[in-house]
C-alpha cells in the first residue's frame, strides 16, 4: 500500500477514535448534569432548601443574578431563599424543562431551561442560564441568572412559543417529508416524528399500532420526467415549467401525448338537460381545454352536483375519446385561482391514462393565439347564453407525465392520549386535532411544503400537548392529541376517526380542530353559532389577552371539525384570518409565517383548552 495513503487512513482511524470518545464524553456529562437538575428540583418540593443549594457551588465566587439584583456566595443565596420562600406552600411545587445543556468543553457547560412553581394561589416562572463547572469529578453552578417571565401567563402556556413552533414547522415542511403525501415515505416520517414526540412526553398511545391508527387511502405520486410543450410550425416546440406555468391535478393519469387542442368550455356533457359543451366538436384522439371550476350557474333543473370537479371532467373527455385534459381558472372570477397542488378530485373511478393538467392563464392564451379567441369573452358568452361555445384551436400540445398509483395506500391518523386527573371525569374526554398531510411533490422540483397548510396546525397541537405535561397541568377530563391525515382528498383521517373514536365520541366534551393558523393579521374561530357557550369561552380569554380574535363566526364545525360536529359534538375551529395567500401553492413555507400572530393563536387555544379541562366547560347541546 501507498506509504501516503495508509498513513492517511491511520489518521481518519484515529480521528473516528477521537470522535467516538468525545461522543461518550458528551453523553456522560450531560446525564450527569441533568441528575444534578433532577435532584435539586426533587429537593425544592421536599420542602429541603439545603438539599436543593447542593447544586451551586459552596464558594463565595458563587454569583446568582435575578430581578436587577447579584447575589454572591453560597450562604447569601441559600438566605434569600429562605426569606422568599418560608413553608412549602410559598415554595409549591418546582418543575424544570426545556433542559439544553451545552459543552464548553470537558469541565465547563451552559445549561439553559424554563422554571415555574405550581402554588396554589399563582404560578410564578420564567428562564434561566447557568454556568457549570465541574470539580472533583462533580458538575455545580457556578453562575445563575434567572428571570421571572409575565405573572398574567401560566407557566405552562409561557411554554408555547413563536421559536418553538416555527422550528417545528420548519422541520414538517422541509423536503425531508416530502409535502407529507398521504401513502407516501414522506408522510410516513412525518408521522413517526410526531409519534416519537407523543412518546417522549409520556402521551398515553390511541392507536391500534401504537400511536398510529391505520386506514386505507388512494395515492397517486407524480414521478420526476414531466413536460408540457406547444408545438410549433418550422420552430422547436415552446417548453413551459412545471409550477411556473402548470402543474399536474394530484390525481392526473400517466400518459405521452401529442395532439391538437379542442376548447370545450365547461367539460360538462349533459345533452338530457339541454346543456353538451362536446356537441358540436369532435375530440377524438386531441387534448380538450375546459374551464377548472363549474359555471358560476345553474340550470333550471338542478345544480351540477359534483359533476365539474376534475375526476368527472376526466371521465367525460374520456368518453368522448380525448387523450388528455387542460384545466384553466375562469378568467372572469374577482381573482382567477393560481396554480395550485391538489388531490381534491372528485369521485368515480380514477382514469389512469389520461393526463389531468392545470395551466396559467398566459398558457392558455397561447393555445387559443392562433384562433382568435378570447378566454375571459369564451366565458362570458356561455355564462349569459347557457349555451356552448366550443372551438378547435388550430394548435397541438405535448404532455408528458408518470405517476405511480395506488387504489388502496396505507396511511395513518396519529393518536395521543393524556389520561385524566379526576376520578369521576377522567372518562371523558377533549379532543385537539389538525391535519398532518399535506399534498406532496411532483416531478421531483414542485415542492408543496404546506409550512401554514396545515404543518403550522400540526405543531400547535404539539405544543399544546408540551404545555400540558411540561407545565404539570393535570386535566380532569382526558385529553386525546390526534394528527389526521387525508384532510386533502375529502376528510379522510377525520371521518375515519369519528367512525373508529379511540375514545367514545358520546363522552367527548368538545373538538377544537386547528387550521391554518400561522399566516395572517388576526385570530378567526368558526362554530360559534352552534357551539356558543365554547365560543364565547375562547372569546372571553381573547379579551383578556391579545384581543386578536375577530368577532365574525359561524355554523357547523369546518374542515376536520365537520364529522364531529356532524355527531353532536361542540367543535371549535381556529385559523388565522387571511390566511390563504399561498394556499396550496410552493410558496407555503416556513418564511411567510407570522410568529407573533402564530404564537397567540396557539396559546389563546391552549388556555380554552386548559379551561376545559379544568372543568370551566361542561358540553353544550348544539344550536340549530
Amino acid at each position: 500500500m501507498h506509504r501516503t495513503k495508509a498513513w492517511f487512513i491511520f489518521l481518519t482511524f484515529i480521528a473516528l477514535l477521537t470522535a467516538t470518545g468525545c461522543q461518550e464524553v458528551e453523553s456522560d456529562s450531560t446525564s450527569e448534569i441533568l441528575a444534578v437538575m433532577k435532584a435539586a428540583e426533587a429537593g425544592w418540593n421536599r420542602g429541603d432548601l439545603e438539599a436543593y443549594m447542593q447544586c451551586y457551588q459552596n464558594s463565595p465566587e458563587l454569583r446568582f443574578a435575578g430581578k436587577d439584583e447579584v447575589s454572591y456566595g453560597w450562604e447569601p443565596v441559600l438566605e434569600k431563599y429562605r426569606a422568599g420562600y418560608a413553608d412549602q406552600a410559598a415554595m409549591g411545587r418546582l418543575l424544570f424543562s426545556d433542559l439544553d445543556v451545552t459543552l464548553i468543553d470537558r469541565d465547563n457547560a451552559m445549561v439553559f431551561g424554563r422554571w415555574q412553581l405550581r402554588r396554589a394561589e399563582d404560578e410564578p416562572h420564567g428562564l434561566f442560564t447557568l454556568i457549570m463547572k465541574r470539580q472533583a469529578g462533580q458538575w455545580k453552578i457556578v453562575h445563575d441568572h434567572t428571570s421571572s417571565g409575565d405573572p398574567e401567563r401560566t407557566g405552562a402556556e409561557a411554554t408555547i412559543t413563536s421559536g418553538d413552533l416555527l422550528g417545528r414547522v420548519a422541520l414538517l415542511s422541509g423536503s425531508e417529508f416530502g409535502g407529507r403525501l398521504p401513502g407516501s415515505p414522506g408522510y410516513r416520517q412525518a408521522a413517526r416524528a410526531m409519534a416519537d414526540r407523543f412518546a417522549e412526553l409520556g402521551l398515553q398511545p390511541g392507536g391500534e399500532d401504537g400511536y398510529f391508527q391505520h386506514l386505507p387511502l388512494e395515492y397517486n405520486q407524480v414521478l420526476p420526467g414531466c413536460r408540457l410543450a406547444l408545438e410549433l410550425p418550422d420552430q422547436q416546440a415552446l417548453e413551459y415549467t412545471l409550477d411556473d406555468d402548470y402543474i399536474f391535478r394530484g390525481f392526473t393519469g400517466s400518459g405521452q401525448v401529442k395532439a391538437p387542442v379542442v376548447f370545450c368550455g365547461y367539460g360538462l356533457s349533459f345533452p338530457d338537460r339541454g346543456y353538451d359543451d362536446y356537441a358540436g366538436v369532435d375530440v377524438t384522439g386531441q387534448v380538450v381545454l375546459v374551464f377548472k371550476q363549474g359555471p358560476p350557474w345553474s340550470l333550471e333543473d338542478g345544480s351540477w352536483n359534483g359533476m365539474s370537479n376534475p375526476r368527472p371532467k376526466a371521465q367525460t373527455a374520456l368518453h368522448h375519446g380525448a387523450l388528455a385534459v387542460l384545466m384553466v381558472s375562469r378568467p372572469n372570477d374577482k381573482n382567477p385561482q393560481p396554480l395550485i397542488g391538489s388531490v381534491m378530485h372528485g369521485g368515480g373511478d380514477v382514469q389512469v391514462d389520461i393526463p389531468q393538467v392545470q395551466i396559467s392563464s398566459e398558457v392558455a392564451a397561447d393555445l387559443l393565439g392562433k384562433s382568435g379567441l378570447n378566454l375571459a369573452e369564451l366565458q362570458t358568452q356561455i355564462d349569459e347564453s347557457k349555451a356552448p361555445s366550443s372551438h378547435q384551436l388550430g394548435q397541438s400540445i405535448e404532455i408528458k407525465v408518470d405517476t405511480e398509483y395506488l387504489p388502496v395506500a396505507d396511511t395513518v391518523n396519529v393518536v395521543g392520549i393524556l389520561p385524566g386527573s379526576d376520578p369521576e371525569l377522567k372518562d371523558e374526554y377533549l379532543l385537539l386535532g389538525a391535519h398532518l398531510d399535506h399534498v406532496g411533490t411532483q416531478g421531483g422540483t414542485a415542492h408543496f411544503a404546506g409550512a401554514n397548510d396545515n404543518a403550522s396546525g400540526t405543531a400547535a397541537v404539539v405544543e399544546m400537548a408540551e404545555a400540558f405535561v411540561q407545565g404539570g397541568v393535570h386535566p380532569r377530563p382526558s385529553v386525546v392529541f390526534v394528527l389526521f391525515t387525508g384532510e386533502e382528498q375529502g376528510l379522510v383521517g377525520s371521518k375515519y376517526y369519528a367512525a373508529h373514536p379511540a375514545r367514545p365520541l358520546a363522552e367527548t366534551v368538545a373538538m377544537f380542530n386547528l387550521d391554518c393558523v400561522a399566516h395572517g393579521d388576526s385570530i378567526q374561530i368558526w362554530g360559534g353559532h352552534t357551539s356558543p357557550v365554547l365560543w364565547d369561552l375562547a372569546r372571553g380569554l381573547d379579551v383578556q389577552a391579545d384581543r386578536l380574535l375577530s368577532a365574525r363566526t359561524g355554523r357547523g364545525g369546518g374542515a376536520d371539525a365537520a364529522p364531529f360536529h356532524q355527531q353532536g359534538v361542540p367543535t371549535i375551529y381556529f385559523t388565522s384570518k387571511y390566511s390563504y395567500t399561498h394556499l396550496h401553492r410552493t410558496s407555503d413555507t416556513v418564511e411567510t409565517l407570522n410568529g407573533s400572530l402564530y404564537e397567540s393563536l396557539t396559546r389563546l387555544a391552549y388556555r380554552t383548552a386548559a379551561a376545559v379541562a379544568d372543568g370551566q366547560y361542561q358540553r353544550e347541546e348544539l344550536t340549530q
